[in-house]
């Protein structure tokens, strides 16, 4: 998958200068109070323990229907034993109130509004070839949270291919 500079269309999540405003501010009780669960239609595996699997996603309210669309549609686009073959189920984190890795502005995920898969294979600095989520099996993934108006860090930025959030970067 190429590397794309430009803002998805037709998206119905603001850029990220504009997430306060859109989300509310991390830490505050309003934001924590729109937080909800999205249930998966197939079985994640925690990334980090592989024992232990979970089918709830904890997300911003305003991005939830998105996300439960981005799950039903990988199912309709993959078998389970592909997802599985895949790694697409290897859930490895939504939200949680930080800083962006290595920086003082709040993530994204701190929004409620970012979504992991398979860190390992996929870090933060990882680019194309060697990110897992960059090779031709994934695109139709990649295009399906495109459709749903999320940004593919990867394609976006070209490194961070774990990474999806319902919003633009800049």
């Amino acid at each position: 998958l190429e590397t794309i500079r430009e803002p998805i269309e037709k998206s119905p999540f603001p850029a990220y200068h504009k997430f306060d405003s859109f989300y509310g501010k991390p830490g505050s009780k309003e934001l924590e109070a729109s937080l909800v669960y999205v249930e998966s239609p197939f079985p994640l595996l925690l990334d980090w323990d592989l024992k232990t699997t979970t089918k709830r996603i904890r997300i911003h309210e305003k991005c939830a229907d998105s996300l439960a669309q981005v799950l039903e549609q990988t199912l309709e686009e993959y078998s389970p034993a592909m997802i599985r073959t895949l790694g697409i189920d290897r859930f490895a984190g939504s939200y949680v109130n930080r800083p962006m890795r290595g920086g003082s502005k709040p993530s994204t995920h701190a929004y409620g509004a970012a979504v992991d898969f398979y860190a390992g294979r996929n870090g933060l600095t990882t680019r194309c070839p060697q990110a897992l989520f960059c090779s031709p099996a994934y695109e139709p993934w990649i295009r399906i949270w495109e459709s749903n108006g999320w940004t593919s860090l990867g394609r976006a930025i070209g490194r961070d291919w774990m990474h999806f959030q319902a919003g633009a970067v800049k």
